[in-house]
């Protein structure tokens, strides 16, 4: 098992996405209220969502994830990342198929397969830590009421 963040995880797998979460930081910050310690990990400038229902940025932060639509700019998507219970590859390995916990079923289709597998060898990573204190109310729970 790993014990390492969300934020931990992203560093080590991928600059080039990592840098470009960098920049897409205050656009997100603009658009997005962020939570209290809550930070950018990946982003996917490019993807569609449900099949090319929506096409839009996909946000992976270190509690959530959120898809945002490029026409609309409103957010379809808004998962936090402990409510995902199993990921599935499909179509080639270019979609990603969420089960959240709450019974909602969200299918992502990305450009390329280097995005699909980034997504998913990060989410499988962080989702079978052992270690609860990485977890993102863990990590930002002072212990004062």
């Amino acid at each position: 098992m790993n014990n390492y963040s969300l934020k931990e995880i992203t560093n080590s797998l991928n600059k080039d996405l990592v840098d470009n979460a960098l920049l897409a930081r205050s656009n997100l910050e603009n658009k997005h209220i962020l939570l209290t310690g809550e930070e950018i990990c990946l982003v996917f400038p490019s993807v569609s969502l449900n099949l090319n229902l929506s096409n839009g940025c996909l946000f992976l932060t270190n509690y959530r994830l959120l898809f945002k639509d490029s026409k609309t700019s409103t957010d379809l998507i808004d998962i936090p990342v402990m409510m995902i219970e199993l990921l599935s590859k499909k179509l080639d390995k270019i979609q990603l198929k969420i089960y959240c916990f709450d019974l909602r079923v969200v299918k992502i289709v990305f450009q390329k397969v280097t995005e699909c597998n980034l997504l998913a060898e990060v989410l499988d990573k962080y989702l079978a830590s052992d270690k609860v204190s990485k977890y993102f109310a863990f990590e930002h729970f002072d212990g004062q009421e």
